[in-house]
């Protein structure tokens, strides 16, 4: 009995649409009232798992914690840039728990498609996330008595290279494939953080790091402008 019913819903075809019937329906979609871009994304709000906000803080408690258990500024510095990447792998968790559990039809029947939602998606994920990479700056800040521009310099560097590479996975790879690139990325930057540690953070070299900032900026910039002309692959499944 179940082979049997297995069979026939592989092989059922459900009839079409008739034409007039869809074209009814389009025409009253458009006329739909559509929301503020701020009621938008409060409504997108909504759809994430509270567990990534949970996961975050937690996350962000323990950064707080550990920066006033280091022996000395340079750990601190490798500490601050080689976990905060962590927020992004996060994010990609929650992008992944959406378009691999089947949820996409139902946070999708509205009037907006798919590239729009990831776009609010991924808006809200960057302003939460550098919000909170903000707070751990000062946290290190304080806990270093050093100037908090600094911490941020040491922070935005390798989290705008992140996010840049998140951007670009997002627009190349599959669903499936997203969160081992951003894990990969987070190692990579931990480890090269850790290989280069002593010359990296010495005070003289503080030129470097503007310039890399503002080469990850660059690349964050125009992976976001490829992103928005190309769509993202995830939204093409």
């Amino acid at each position: 009995m179940k082979q049997t019913l297995r069979n026939v819903l592989n092989t059922y075809q459900p009839p079409a649409p008739e034409p007039s019937a869809k074209a009814a329906l389009l025409a009253a979609r458009r006329t739909l009232p559509g929301l503020s871009p701020a009621g938008f994304l409060w409504t997108q709000l909504g759809f994430i798992h509270p567990r990534m906000w949970a996961a975050q803080g937690m996350l962000l408690a323990a950064l707080g914690m550990l920066v006033y258990r280091m022996p000395g500024a340079e750990s601190v510095y490798l500490l601050l840039g080689s976990l905060l990447p962590l927020l992004l792998v996060i994010n990609i968790t929650d992008l992944v728990r959406v378009y691999n559990g089947g949820m996409l039809e139902l946070e999708l029947a509205t009037r907006y498609n798919l590239p729009q939602v990831c776009a609010a998606r991924l808006l809200l994920f960057g302003l939460v996330d550098f919000a909170l990479l903000g707070v751990a700056a000062a946290l290190g800040a304080a806990a270093l008595r050093a100037q908090l521009l600094t911490l941020l310099l040491y922070c935005l560097t390798p989290f705008t290279l992140m996010c840049a590479g998140c951007l670009a996975a997002l627009r190349l790879l599959r669903p499936d494939q997203l969160l081992l690139a951003a894990v990969l990325l987070t190692v990579a930057t931990g480890a090269i953080l850790t290989v280069a540690r002593r010359p990296l953070y010495l005070p003289q070299h503080r030129p470097f790091w503007m310039a890399a900032l503002a080469v990850a900026l660059v690349l964050l910039v125009w992976q976001s402008l490829a992103l928005q002309r190309k769509g993202v692959s995830s939204c093409k499944l």
